[in-house]
């Protein structure tokens, strides 16, 4: 702003002092990170760390993560630069912030009161965008840069405050810092965000970092050196831990780190953000280059490595690096590639996949029931049965869910619903349909997948309510007659208690 007033701006110069911020740092964390994942990743995985480095380096990865990760997706805490996707709403932000300033200042000398007037639009539209598209689409709502424009307007606004004094001076930063703590211990991967819940931790960094004339005790505490020290390697740490710990998680067969572990990695992310701040950040935000030349350097290097991604991408995450041997276990795609010799429609089940023998003939009858994993079990169960068998792959919820106990899920607001119909769908073939010998259910039976956002009729625990509604389940099935029941089990299951 003191630059627009004194004349002195310059876009070419913004964004010059930005690429020498932001671009030298990512694009080393990013071909780190592909060099890296040549080692740890199997071909799917680093086929799909291609695009995301690709478009990490253009400021557009926010796009493809809304784009690409779902239900069926890879594990999205699996995604070496999941966490580049704040990074592009940044930009994106800033790509058209000082463009809006400089409108403003060449329709009005004082631009003072125009520009807060702009950002009180921004955040004000921003937030009514964000609350509405988190109740209809909520992963929209979290990526988009719309939706999240009021945020980092918030943080502009800022520049305009005035300094606090007395009291005002000594609460606002213990309320600061009280909301953002409260938001972090009561917000749960459910819950839907950005929109209403957003608002508290927002609001909290606000009135942690409000300017004030007299220094709070707050802010004494944050300023201590090993504290204000961690400030300034911020962004490199902000861009190397998640690499840092996915890595670790693949190499690890994709478990979580133990308490020794996090420490461990912990040191590591902040061992290379003070590397990364001494060798790399510091001396190209001195250096004096002039802006355009900046500007065109920037861009070619994130050219490079954007060509590089989609390099890898396009070359199916090079798999001539395995042994033919493990050529099967390379990607999702090709473990879960088996065609369905037969997809008919039975009764009110609908479109289902039949194998073995013919159905209608057969009076030897297995139904498969489960979740998306039921379907790790067809090649198997269709390779073991006998002449004469013949079964019928029926997935949609897990069979414990649709009677007392549900799971609320934010990116599919019908679950539960849908839940209940193919619970109601299963039970009623079962007891309807002759000659089922043997019923198997099959899904993700792991805690962390029942505790995340599971919820349950009783107050019962989660692991004596899961417990509960598979009885339910299992008493449901036995009945008219007694039927062989089979149910593979995660190895993961004996952590419920």
């Amino acid at each position: 702003m003191k630059e627009i007033c004194e004349d002195r701006f310059s876009i070419a110069g913004f964004y010059s002092r930005r690429i020498r911020r932001i671009m030298p740092a990512l694009l080393s964390v990013v071909v780190a990170s592909l060099i890296v994942g040549y080692f740890v990743l199997m071909p799917g995985d680093y086929r799909s760390l291609g695009w995301p480095s690709a478009t990490s380096v253009v400021g557009a990865s926010n796009f493809y993560f809304l784009w690409n990760t779902g239900y069926f997706d890879q594990a999205a805490d699996l995604l070496p630069l999941l966490h580049t996707w704040s990074l592009g709403v940044e930009e994106q932000f800033y790509l058209v912030w000082p463009i809006v300033l400089v409108t403003i200042a060449g329709l009005s000398r004082k631009a003072f009161l125009p520009t807060v007037l702009a950002l009180f639009a921004i955040i004000i539209s921003s937030f009514a965008a964000a609350y509405i598209l988190v109740a209809e689409d909520p992963q929209a709502a979290f990526y988009l840069p719309y939706t999240r424009a009021w945020e980092l307007a918030l943080g502009a606004l800022l520049v305009f405050a005035p300094k606090l004094s007395g009291k005002w001076a000594q609460v606002t930063a213990p309320l600061g810092l009280a909301l953002i703590v409260g938001s972090a211990l009561v917000l749960t991967s459910s819950d839907p965000f950005p929109g209403m819940n957003a608002l508290a931790p927002c609001l909290g960094a606000v009135l942690l970092i409000w300017p004030s004339q007299k220094t709070s005790a707050i802010a004494h505490a944050l300023s201590v050196e090993a504290l204000r020290q961690i400030g300034l390697a911020s962004y490199s740490l902000y861009l190397w831990h998640w690499p840092v710990l996915v890595f670790y998680r693949h190499y690890n067969l994709g478990e979580m780190p133990s308490g020794l572990e996090v420490a461990l990695l912990l040191a590591v992310s902040i061992g290379l953000a003070f590397l990364s701040l001494r060798f790399i950040e510091a001396p190209f935000r001195r250096m004096r280059l002039r802006n355009v030349r900046a500007v065109t350097v920037g861009a070619t290097a994130s050219c490079v490595v954007a060509v590089s991604g989609f390099a890898l991408a396009a070359a199916d995450g090079v798999p001539s690096r395995l042994d033919t041997t493990f050529r099967a276990m390379e990607s999702r795609e090709v473990m879960w590639s088996w065609d369905c010799p037969d997809v008919g429609v039975l009764g009110d089940l609908g479109k289902v996949c039949v194998f073995g023998e013919d159905w209608e003939a057969s009076t030897d009858r297995i139904f498969l029931w489960g979740d998306s994993h039921a379907i790790h079990f067809v090649p198997v169960l269709n390779a073991v049965l006998k002449p004469g068998q013949s079964a019928v792959l029926f997935h949609a919820c897990p069979a414990s869910m649709g009677g007392s106990y549900h799971r609320n899920r934010r990116d599919l607001p019908t679950y539960r619903a849908e839940c209940i119909e193919s619970r109601e769908k299963a039970l009623g073939f079962i007891e309807n349909t002759p000659n089922i010998t043997t019923v198997v259910l099959a899904s993700l039976w792991q805690a962390g997948y029942l505790a995340q956002d599971w919820a349950q009729e009783s107050q019962s625990d989660p692991g004596t309510a899961f417990y509960n509604a598979l009885s339910e389940t299992l008493d449901a099935v036995r009945f008219p007659d007694p039927k062989l029941f089979w149910s593979p089990i995660s190895h993961r299951f004996h952590s419920i208690r």
